[in-house]
């Protein structure tokens, strides 16, 4: 994989501004920095970013494969790397800069649909204690649960 980001240059130019590398990891920053449910530690000359979603029940592995199957990108669930948690994932600097920038809104429209799909759970909730405090059925009660799936 380095080989091919190489293409006849040193890593001096591949890193300086204008490199490929610099411009790589600029768009995964410039990328993170505009989405409401990404954050990172920039990349300190690693090859790769460790990039953290701020979502709450956020599952890296599920995620990751939901990406492969919906946008056709992989990247390696945080969790793989041996960490305690489980809202952080990795994506490699060497992609054209163009591709990570496709890639990031890739990513950012899963996050929203998973943003969106929390959402609708916390009105199903909603619904259900507002039916259990005003004191309906149990009947009506469970067939609330069932349409949100709890």
């Amino acid at each position: 994989a380095v080989i091919p980001a190489l293409q006849d240059k040193s890593i001096k130019d591949l890193v300086a501004p204008g490199g490929r590398l610099y411009e790589a990891r600029k768009v995964i920053l410039n990328s993170v920095a505009k989405s409401k449910y990404m954050s990172i530690h920039e990349p300190q000359g690693a090859m790769y970013a460790f990039v953290e979603v701020n979502l709450p029940d956020f599952d890296d592995q599920v995620f990751a494969l939901d990406l492969v199957e919906k946008k056709h990108i992989l990247i390696a669930p945080g969790s793989s790397f041996n960490v305690p948690y489980k809202n952080h994932f990795r994506i490699t600097l060497l992609p054209p800069p163009d591709k990570l920038r496709e890639a990031f809104q890739a990513i950012d429209e899963v996050l929203e649909e998973y943003a969106q799909t929390l959402e609708q759970r916390k009105e199903e909730a909603l619904k259900i204690v507002q039916a259990m405090r005003a004191g309906e059925d149990k009947e009506r009660i469970e067939k609330l649960r069932s349409k949100a799936k709890f």
